[in-house]
């Protein structure tokens, strides 16, 4: 019986460039979402969410409507 990888046909995973500039880029948004007034929310356990935020760290409108959602999607009853 011949088992083939169908995800990936290289045989071992491999870090490209091009993933290690997505991951840069991915800490550079963040970065400037934090310095925007973005604080970290905790979801569950697994699970945080940047959402947006007033001067005194309290979550706006949208911040609130990402919060619901996150927790829809996970499955957590807030």
């Amino acid at each position: 019986m011949n088992e083939t990888n169908w995800v990936s046909q290289s045989a071992s995973p491999t870090v490209t460039e091009s993933d290690r500039m997505g991951l840069e880029k991915a800490h550079r948004y963040e970065k400037a979402m934090l310095k925007n007034g973005y604080r970290w929310y905790t979801i569950n356990s697994r699970t945080k969410i940047l959402v947006e935020c007033d001067k005194d760290g309290n979550p706006t409108q949208k911040g609130k409507r990402q919060i619901k959602r996150a927790h829809e999607i996970c499955g957590t009853i807030k």
